[in-house]
């Protein structure tokens, strides 16, 4: 029993030592960095949401529960911005290109809306409870947006 915990415990410390590989095989497009978020950015990040999407110039934007809504870094993991802090809380979200200009839409699960933002957080338009459909009469109270496609 104790060889066996010994050797885990060698095995995670020799893989916390290793440099992140570059392009770990069946990774999809997603290459590790280490240290990613880490720097001159010390505001909270709170919990998250595993909401994470990338624009058209590579920066990454992530979604947390505090006042900084969405926090944007480049591909390095340098802090450039957060934005929408009116709306903690988002829950999911994605970037899509409309014409020349991309656009966030985001499931605002603490606002129980969802919503279309420009890139620096700017708010296009929110839709809220879906009243016509009728499925939330008996109790708007359900309607929590969590995702968006």
């Amino acid at each position: 029993m104790m060889t066996t915990h010994l050797s885990v415990a060698l095995a995670a410390l020799a893989l916390s030592m290793s440099p992140a590989l570059a392009d770990p095989p069946g990774n999809d497009g997603w290459i590790p960095v280490a240290g990613f978020a880490r720097g001159e950015d010390t505001g909270r990040l709170g919990n998250t949401h595993g909401g994470v999407a990338i624009d058209s110039k590579g920066l990454v934007y992530s979604n947390t529960d505090t006042e900084r809504s969405i926090v944007v870094h480049r591909p390095d993991g340098s802090f450039v911005r957060a934005l929408a802090g009116e709306y903690p809380g988002i829950h999911g979200m994605v970037i899509r290109q409309e014409g020349d200009e991309e656009f966030i839409y985001a499931a605002h699960l603490a606002g129980k809306q969802v919503l279309k933002m420009k890139l620096d957080g700017t708010p296009v338009w929110a839709i809220g409870l879906p009243s016509e459909s009728g499925k939330y009469d008996d109790d708007p109270n359900a309607y929590n947006p969590t995702g968006i496609a």
